[in-house]
């Protein structure tokens, strides 16, 4: 049980840490630097690495999904500080894996699929006003 608790504290202040230098970095405008860039990405893969974690400890097909889904997002966040579409479209991809994680942890009901029907309709909508607004 220490161990457990040992690594979310570590992922955690490894979150605070890279989370911190990547403010400090906007603070210090290192605008286009690819070490601000890499202390972003790398804050949300320490997430992914606990996800990892808890699907070695036998988290299952949920457990790495989740942290898959984690792990693209990390290079999401780093493909968004490039170019906001392009990030856009892989926080798609990463979502798409919660999406899979979550329906293989509760099945598809009817209100389940309204709702991810809803949600990618949102979605759609959105990224149609984000384009209208970029123009």
């Amino acid at each position: 049980m220490a161990a457990h608790i040992q690594a979310i504290w570590a992922a955690a202040l490894c979150m605070a840490a890279l989370g911190t230098l990547y403010k400090i970095g906007d603070i210090q405008d290192w605008k286009n630097s690819a070490l601000r860039t890499a202390f972003k990405g790398c804050a949300t893969a320490s997430a992914a690495a606990l996800a990892l974690y808890a699907y070695f400890l036998g988290g299952g097909r949920y457990a790495g999904l989740i942290a898959l889904g984690l792990a693209i997002c990390a290079l999401a966040d780093m493909v968004l500080e490039k170019d906001l579409m392009a990030g856009a479209a892989v926080f798609f991809v990463g979502h798409a894996a919660y999406i899979a994680a979550f329906l293989l942890s509760s099945g598809f009901t009817p209100l389940s699929l309204w709702m991810y029907g809803a949600l990618v309709l949102a979605v759609v909508m959105l990224a149609r006003l984000a384009m209208k607004a970029q123009k």
